[in-house]
């Protein structure tokens, strides 16, 4: 296996490297190609499909660099970059992806690792590439390189694909439910805490209205009384000596009694 920063050696301040082939139809310069790992040779030996053509569903782990600054800007294989969870799946050939990184898919063997350099023109043109989360932006008219390795082709690439868009949907599923509970708790907590809040509320109008009984030189009346709540109850029962022991209904007989 030749070595990434072997290759990327040949790359200085983004020119062209001089040591690939160019696999455009065209011979135009725009997608030059190094072999890194060669396809197994078992995998011809079984009759199956080993080349892509355009249309069929593809699975490729990658990582993509800026050329002149090797400043990596996505990869299926690390986590920091939006793909890093895995192959990304595509049918080839269709313009779904740069036009640079179709023909340099379309020009593999299933097991194949290679890298290669795209002109501006074959990647994000004059536009550009805004950079997603931590990675570099793409500026415009900027060359790039990828290193591709071709996972599989067709029914096995489809079956990926349909798997990689259930895990999603699942991610998708138990972020929705995530959501639901955190909203059905806090829910619960704004009206515990309103609960709390009205009892309080309750709490100091019986107490206020016990001590203004109090203040107006009168006794407590009964209707006073079984407004209380037990901790008003208690209260009342202490400033007379009584005992505060009981639930509230014992409570309020007790005071009733005393007044």
């Amino acid at each position: 296996r030749i070595s990434p920063s072997a290759c990327m050696a040949a790359i200085i301040d983004g020119a062209p490297p001089t040591d690939r082939i160019d696999i455009t139809l065209q011979k135009n310069g725009a997608v030059l190609k190094k072999l890194l790992e060669a396809a197994p040779e078992d995998g011809a030996a079984t009759g199956e499909k080993s080349q892509p053509v355009e249309g069929d569903m593809v699975s490729v782990n990658y990582t993509g660099r800026i050329a002149k600054n090797r400043a990596i800007f996505d990869s299926t294989t690390d986590i920091e970059f939006s793909r890093g969870h895995g192959p990304l799946h595509f049918p080839a050939g269709q313009g779904k992806v740069v036009q640079g990184f179709d023909v340099a898919v379309l020009s593999m063997n299933i097991g194949e690792t290679a890298s290669f350099w795209i002109r501006e023109d074959y990647g994000y043109g004059p536009q550009g590439c805004p950079g997603q989360g931590s990675a570099p932006d793409i500026e415009p008219e900027t060359d790039l390189e990828f290193e591709i390795t071709l996972v599989s082709i067709g029914e096995i690439a489809d079956n990926l694909s349909k798997a990689a868009e259930r895990e999603a949907e699942d991610r998708e599923r138990l972020r929705l439910l995530r959501a639901e509970r955190e909203e059905a708790q806090a829910k619960a907590a704004a009206d515990a805490q309103e609960k709390a809040d009205k009892k309080a509320e309750q709490d100091k109008k019986a107490a206020e209205d016990a001590a203004a009984a109090k203040a107006g030189g009168g006794e407590l009346s009964a209707k006073d009384v079984k407004k209380m709540n037990p901790k008003t109850l208690k209260a009342e029962l202490k400033s007379r000596g009584l005992s505060i022991e009981g639930n509230k209904k014992i409570l309020t007989e007790r005071l009733l009694a005393a007044i």
